[in-house]
């Protein structure tokens, strides 16, 4: 996660905001004056003395979690790490966008069927069209398991919007039936949370591994816990032979919804938490993750632009659009090393919409040279785009960036 410039105090711009025209002030803050004070925004409070303080209160939300709530700390059905002799044949993945995400109702599983036909056509072109697959299902979401292969559809993170037609659903069922409707006989057979699946993969190389970690879009993790350490209403309906073979459980912790009141925000999280669909849904997700981090980022710029002046107080029109810098940006230009940036440039010419790429300037900031955008705007600007600003040499030496520090460090908190 790259991080080159740091402001201090963000404050959301007006709803009205244009293309052209951002608040201008009479004085700006010098862009040096505002890099130190995000600096000190972002590692002050995570100090180790703080983090300690922190963990420990933590940790007291994760036992009263632990006794009542339906929407984290959900045991599964797994009391065992499994064996070896799986073998994968085929592997494919598909980039989930925004319009994906905003599908509802059965929309989103429909896809999923889609995809599902697509590779089943590739592997396994030869199969009988009555044979029923077994499908297993690893779910990146709160669910309510009512057994191994069922469960109770929650509320969903990351932007997804298919829950909110769906709570309380059968997420097999939905699913099953979206293939059923493509003429796919599936039967799903297993449903796993994510970070359980990661700590099983694990498990089988190493039979002590105890906790799965997952750092993505979002975050969670998923324990091996003492059944005895639950409330017994966590496990619903479950027979009470169920509970003589099972000593420890696999927790799908939803360690996303904890921090609220800990975690320290600074302005921009308290801007992006406002402004989000689910607010203190997830506190500690959406100041660490690779759905939020970019529009973190983003918060930081516009306040740049408003405080410092920064593009002569011009930016693009995509720039003021929520969630239009992707985090893949970011790490892009954490990973470029090159003395033109050159794959750097490739990905904002195509981000912002712009028709000249921009350049480096012999003062080592990026410069937007007389940059053209599409449609009936002509705006000849050039400015020092801190992303990769005039500190990208400094920091090539400094790699501990406030934003993806601050994301370590309260993720370490948390574990």
């Amino acid at each position: 996660m790259s991080m080159l410039i740091y402001p201090t105090a963000a404050k959301a711009l007006p709803p009205t905001l244009s293309y052209a025209d951002v608040e201008r002030k009479r004085s700006f803050k010098p862009l040096q004056t505002f890099a130190d004070e995000v600096d000190r925004v972002f590692r002050y409070p995570c100090s180790i003395r703080r983090m300690l303080k922190m963990s420990a209160a933590m940790k007291d939300q994760f036992r009263e979690k632990l006794q009542k709530s339906d929407a984290c700390m959900l045991p599964s059905y797994c009391r065992s790490a499994g064996s070896d002799g799986m073998i994968i044949h085929h592997m494919t993945s598909n980039k989930i966008d925004e319009p994906i995400r905003r599908l509802r109702g059965t929309l989103f599983f429909e896809w999923m069927a889609a995809k599902i036909q697509a590779m089943l056509a590739e592997c396994l072109e030869a199969r009988p069209k009555d044979q029923v697959i077994a499908l297993g299902l690893t779910w990146s979401f709160p669910l309510e398991q009512t057994s191994y292969r069922t469960g109770k559809i929650q509320a969903m993170g990351k932007g997804f919007q298919c829950a909110h037609d769906n709570l309380g659903a059968d997420l097999a069922a939905l699913l099953e039936n979206a293939c059923t409707t493509l003429g796919l006989a599936v039967r799903v057979e297993a449903i796993i949370n994510d970070g359980a699946a990661t700590l099983l993969s694990q498990a089988y190389l190493e039979p002590t591994t105890s906790m799965g970690l997952i750092l993505g879009t979002g975050t969670n993790a998923a324990a091996f816990l003492p059944t005895l350490s639950m409330g017994r209403s966590k496990f619903g309906l479950r027979s009470p032979s169920w509970f003589t073979r099972a000593e420890k459980v696999i927790v799908n912790t939803e360690s996303s919804m904890f921090g609220g009141g800990i975690l320290p925000r600074s302005n921009w999280d308290e801007v992006l938490n406002r402004n989000h669909a689910l607010p203190d849904f997830q506190p500690l997700e959406y100041m660490t993750t690779g759905r939020y981090l970019g529009e973190l980022m983003r918060l930081i710029v516009l306040d740049a632009v408003q405080s410092c002046n920064m593009f002569g107080g011009t930016i693009p029109a995509e720039l003021l659009e929520p969630y239009s810098l992707d985090t893949a940006i970011l790490a892009q230009i954490e990973e470029d090393q090159s003395s033109d940036m050159k794959d750097t440039s490739v990905l904002l010419v195509q981000a912002f919409g712009l028709l000249d790429p921009p350049s480096r300037s012999s003062s080592h900031s990026y410069v937007w040279w007389p940059t053209r955008y599409p449609g009936e705007h002509q705006l000849t600007w050039q400015s020092r785009f801190m992303l990769c600003g005039a500190y990208k040499r400094k920091l090539r030496s400094h790699r501990n960036r406030p934003l993806r520090q601050r994301k370590h460090q309260l993720l370490a908190t948390a574990v």
